[in-house]
């Protein structure tokens, strides 16, 4: 079983993140755009047990073409300072044939978003600048433990920001709510 264990902090000057990982000598990865579709019951049954159902397609962030499509699925948050929960992620070829299964099997698509995702590698860890529309700008730090996270979090200097443990879908489904506004998809302008 594979465990995700992340922090996920709002960031209030990106740039200036950018800046510390390049001084502290992190790698810059990756730079893409990912359409997040959620599926899940009509009465949001997965969504009420904090578990999700999601197919993540990478796209380029120039170009748009996507890269990469992958099913993941997401279990409940375990109780700790920084999120930790089962996830299960496969690669698929036909990305609407898996939404179509998903439909079939009585989890059609709910809603879903893109957002800027660039990932840099520092210390054993995935630190993933990431732009969500409505929402604004946030780091997420993956790595094998707590231990090191804290650490890259120390000298990225947001060692003392709000944990949020909160999904993006999550905290998207509250802002559409709180705005009144009814979306199926949350889209980001590519040149962003």
């Amino acid at each position: 079983m594979a465990v995700e264990i992340e922090s996920k902090t709002r960031v209030t000057d990106r740039e200036a993140l950018v800046a510390t990982l390049r001084e502290l000598a992190g790698e810059p990865v990756a730079d893409v755009i990912t359409s997040d579709a959620f599926f899940d019951t009509p009465g949001r049954d997965l969504m009420a047990d904090d578990r999700g159902l999601r197919l993540r397609l990478k796209k380029d962030a120039t170009t748009g073409a996507v890269l990469k499509s992958i099913v993941t699925y997401k279990g409940a948050r375990a109780a700790g300072p920084l999120k930790r929960r089962e996830e299960i992620e496969t690669p698929v070829t036909d990305a609407d044939a898996a939404a179509a299964i998903f439909d079939r099997l009585g989890y059609p698509r709910t809603v879903s978003y893109d957002k800027r995702r660039t990932t840099w590698k520092l210390d054993g860890c995935a630190v993933e600048l990431d732009r969500v529309p409505l929402l604004g700008d946030f780091v997420e730090i993956e790595g094998p433990d707590a231990d090191t996270i804290r650490g890259v979090q120390a000298k990225l200097g947001i060692a003392d920001h709000e944990h949020l443990t909160d999904s993006y879908i999550a905290m998207l489904v509250a802002e559409l709510e709180r705005r009144g506004i009814t979306a199926e998809h949350i889209g980001i302008d590519f040149a962003d």
